[in-house]
C-alpha cells in the first residue's frame, strides 16, 4: 500500500466522501485507511479492499454522526481562548493605569 498512487487514490476517495485525511494503518494482513467526520472530528477507518469507495466513507461518516454530538470547531475555540487573554490584558492595564494615578 505504499505506493504513491495507490495513496494519493486513497486519500481521494475519502475526500470525495465528505471525510477529512488522516492517512492509512498498514497491517500484515489488511490495511486501515483513517479518516475523521468534519462534523465531530471522529476518526474513522474502513479497511483498503474491494468495498472502500467515497459511498463507504459517505456512510460511515453518516453513521457515526448519528452516534457523536459535534465538537467546537478548533478555530472557534482557539478565537475564544484569544478574546479571554484579550480582555485579560485589557483589564490588566486598566487596573495599573489606575495604580499609577
Amino acid at each position: 500500500m505504499t505506493d504513491t498512487y495507490e495513496v494519493a487514490a486513497a486519500k481521494q476517495i475519502v475526500q470525495n466522501g465528505g471525510g477529512l485525511w488522516l492517512g492509512l494503518q498498514e497491517g500484515i494482513d489488511c490495511n486501515l485507511v483513517l479518516f475523521q467526520s468534519p462534523k465531530t472530528q471522529t476518526t474513522l477507518s474502513l479497511y483498503y479492499d474491494d468495498t472502500f469507495n467515497s459511498e463507504a466513507v459517505q456512510n460511515k461518516i453518516r453513521n457515526s454522526d448519528k452516534t457523536f454530538k459535534p465538537k467546537t470547531p478548533v478555530v472557534s475555540a482557539c478565537e475564544h481562548l484569544a478574546a479571554n487573554i484579550e480582555a485579560t490584558i485589557e483589564t490588566f492595564h486598566e487596573e495599573t493605569d489606575k495604580e499609577k494615578k
